[in-house]
């Protein structure tokens, strides 16, 4: 996973706000975008407070930030923590960096302290943040205080459930040596028979918040298929991020295997453009459906070839067994096929597995629409490429629609390289 970046910004009527910004693992196309910039916090510039700054509201040196009138600078007035005169909104920044430090002996004196605060406030509540930063202990006490799983953020439409299975971590620290024992408490006290199958889970994810917290969540009452604004559900956004600790405790909690976002894609197809090969096969394992398309026709096969997953390709398939050979020559909304959007990601390998399984001497119009893909190569300038459809049979004789040669794409594009190897290859012929 890619550094995350902080920028940050003073504004004159309250504390500093952070936005962070950064890729996860970003693939290069148009859904990949989309699926990158849809309200995440690291690329959509969701305002988090920076609870780590200085002079600010939630320093345990108790001191809060106010503005002068007239001016963007900032003064900071020391107040006592046990100050019952704070004002709810510096309330609220403390309770929320309690519960993503997971500083649960600080929360809950809070709680305690000051009964008027409603856990709830905010669009970005509390056990949002627990959520995120696998904070189990934080979270099963502010659900015992009244925190909602119902909450939401306004613009995405994020659930606590979303923000585990965004953001999961595995074997996270915990903010004090209390929460391993919590854990074991808190799996030793789940409900069921004492050996049951769900409680041998939990023990065996004692050091895994993700899982412990996708359990709590079901168990409170979280509905696993929640959708947010962009119809994605929890098992999306963790096959997207690559969270097979998340994907694995959603898929053994209920969640739908082959549900559509508002783009009609599922899980398996965002597990193909960036997950793992593990979770890729987890998923297959548990009954995902690889003959599905998205909206735009795209099925596992073009988001694997798309980004070279050799690995993930060579995964479908073999479990597609006999069908393998229709899937990967299925055309999509733009009449490509994953052989072509291979070639146009310059994957000489992936091409070359894809050739592989192409029949021989095929002339059937399933064929037909990757005729030209040599030209297409030598306009690009992917030398490599061309060498595998030259190995594959592909004839640098063949001219296209307007009588032009693989040799003249290359020399329009100004690719000298292909042209010096076109040419080559030429002479080479020609003394034969």
């Amino acid at each position: 996973m890619g550094p995350w970046v902080r920028v940050r910004a003073l504004s004159p009527a309250g504390p500093k706000v952070t936005w962070l910004t950064g890729p996860s693992r970003i693939c290069n196309n148009a859904l990949q975008h989309f699926y990158a910039n849809m309200g995440d916090a690291e690329a959509a510039a969701t305002p988090l407070l920076d609870f780590d700054s200085q002079n600010e509201v939630v320093l345990q040196s108790s001191t809060y930030v106010t503005s002068k009138s007239n001016s963007s600078s900032l003064f900071c007035p020391s107040i006592p923590v046990e100050d019952s005169n704070l004002d709810i909104e510096s309330l609220k920044i403390r309770l929320h960096q309690h519960a993503r430090d997971g500083n649960v002996k600080a929360l809950e004196a809070l709680l305690n302290k000051h009964p008027q605060i409603d856990v709830n406030m905010s669009d970005l509540t509390a056990l949002h943040y627990a959520a995120q930063y696998g904070r189990v202990e934080a979270a099963e006490l502010l659900l015992n205080k009244g925190a909602s799983l119902e909450s939401f953020t306004y613009k995405d439409r994020y659930y606590p459930l979303h923000m585990v299975a965004k953001y999961g971590q595995v074997g996270a620290p915990q903010h004090n040596s209390r929460a391993l024992d919590f854990m074991k408490s808190f799996i030793d006290a789940s409900a069921g028979p004492p050996h049951s199958e769900l409680q041998n889970d939990r023990s065996a994810s004692a050091s895994d918040p993700t899982t412990a917290l996708v359990n709590l969540f079901v168990e409170r009452g979280a509905d696993v298929n929640i959708e947010d604004q962009y119809g994605m559900r929890p098992l999306d956004h963790a096959s997207l991020k690559d969270n097979e600790a998340a994907v694995r405790a959603l898929v053994k909690n209920g969640a739908i295997l082959n549900g559509k976002d508002s783009n009609e894609s599922t899980p398996l197809l965002k597990a193909c453009m960036c997950s793992s090969y593990n979770l890729v096969h987890f998923l297959l394992s548990s009954g995902a459906d690889c003959n599905v398309r998205d909206n735009s026709r795209n099925s596992a096969y073009h988001m694997a070839a798309r980004h070279g997953r050799n690995d993930i390709l060579q995964l479908l398939i073999e479990h597609a067994g006999e069908h393998a050979v229709e899937l990967l020559w299925r055309i999509n909304d733009e009449n490509k096929t994953p052989l072509e959007l291979a070639v146009n990601g310059n994957h000489a390998s992936t091409v070359n597995i894809i050739l592989s399984m192409k029949p021989l001497g095929s002339n059937s119009p399933m064929f037909q629409s990757d005729k030209w893909l040599l030209h297409k190569a030598a306009e690009k300038g992917s030398l490599d490429v061309i060498k595998v459809l030259i190995q594959n049979g592909y004839n640098v004789r063949l001219r296209d629609r307007d009588g032009k040669l693989p040799l003249h794409a290359a020399a329009i594009s100004k690719k000298e390289h292909v042209v010096g190897y076109l040419l080559e290859l030429a002479v080479c012929v020609l003394d034969h």
